[in-house]
């Protein structure tokens, strides 16, 4: 062979070695990149403390088995998802890594190349122990790093059983959180748990301007004020007064005393009698609407609350009641003459 031929087939021996180490190169770069998914867990602490990842062992012996029977091991250095020199012969072979990320390792529906792109632990089927496993928190749209998704104060496993949304704080939308529904045992699919015309969440709003500051003094219930007005969002009428809490916000009354005007004639009364429950003395004539109905302690004479001159006699109730006279009478004494011409409308014997 001459020396050109010898030439010749050095470079093309040459050029066959650089080929064959271009793809040993391709195909560890392939390998080191899967195996530096797995090595990331360790770093991250993920498997650490189901494998003991120091020094560094990857936990393998969840996956499938080498044709040995043993499972496969791979020892790596100090630097994370860089291979020892001397552990390639005896590494993983690139299909027992492909296993490992295409594997679902604590049954939660995911695979462990999916867990470590969310961030989850593949093998803790529920990673934040809310009461859902991370596969169902994915199909729910959930944080599955996160035990209270919408941060109502329940939790999201909790949400699934009780019927409410994980990923809203308000299921119902009627101004009061899950978490602060279950507490008051109000129900969070229900805006009007009590169906009194006045949603769960403004019942501590009783005269529905948005302020839970209805006594005007800077503070609200939340704050510790019992004087402010907070209705019961579980009895339709928390005052017992014949009024629905809705209707009374609507008249604006008040939701947890009986007489908002303390006139002596409940809320419902009055509203009933035609009679206005925010005004103690609804016709203006000098007697109280408790007075007029339920009549004068003195008499026992009553009078028209919605007449200021129930007897059209010329002189109105408030006078004729406080004079102890009948305000349903035009003479009150029955002398003949009239009570607004009468001196002594009380004495017959004194015209």
């Amino acid at each position: 062979m001459g020396n050109g031929e010898r030439g010749a087939g050095n470079r093309e021996q040459g050029t066959g070695n650089m080929a064959h180490r271009s793809r040993l190169m391709a195909h560890r770069s392939r390998l080191m990149a899967l195996c530096s998914r797995l090595a990331a867990l360790c770093v991250l602490g993920v498997l650490g403390a189901h494998a003991g990842c120091n020094a560094i062992a990857l936990p393998l012996a969840a996956l499938p088995q080498n044709p040995d029977g043993q499972p496969p091991t791979f020892q790596w250095d100090a630097v994370p998802g860089t291979p020892a020199g001397d552990a390639w012969p005896s590494g993983p072979s690139e299909e027992e890594i492909l296993a490992a990320l295409l594997h679902d390792l604590d049954g939660d529906g995911l695979l462990t190349i999916d867990e470590i792109g969310l961030g989850t632990d593949p093998l803790d089927e529920d990673t934040d122990d809310d009461g859902l496993e991370d596969g169902e928190e994915v199909a729910l749209e959930t944080d599955p790093l996160d035990e209270d998704s919408d941060d109502d104060a329940v939790e999201d496993g909790a949400e699934v059983d009780d019927g409410t949304d994980p990923n809203d704080a308000d299921t119902d939308d009627d101004g009061a959180d899950d978490g602060e529904e279950k507490d008051e045992a109000t129900d969070p699919t229900d805006p009007d748990t009590d169906d009194d015309g006045d949603e769960d969440g403004d019942e501590d709003d009783c005269d529905g301007d948005g302020d839970e500051d209805d006594d005007g003094d800077g503070r609200s219930t939340d704050e510790g004020d019992d004087d402010d007005c907070e209705t019961d969002p579980k009895n339709p009428d928390t005052d017992g007064d014949g009024l629905s809490d809705g209707e009374e916000k609507d008249l604006g009354t008040s939701g947890v005393k009986a007489d908002s005007d303390g006139d002596g004639v409940g809320d419902g009364e009055e509203v009933a009698l035609g009679i206005d429950p925010m005004d103690s003395d609804s016709d203006d004539d000098g007697a109280s609407d408790g007075l007029e109905v339920m009549g004068n302690p003195f008499t026992g004479h009553t009078s028209d609350p919605m007449d200021d001159d129930s007897d059209d006699d010329g002189v109105g109730d408030g006078e004729e009641h406080e004079r102890h006279m009948n305000p349903g009478s035009g003479d009150s004494d029955g002398d003949g003459v009239g009570d607004a011409v009468d001196t002594q409308p009380t004495d017959p014997s004194m015209p």
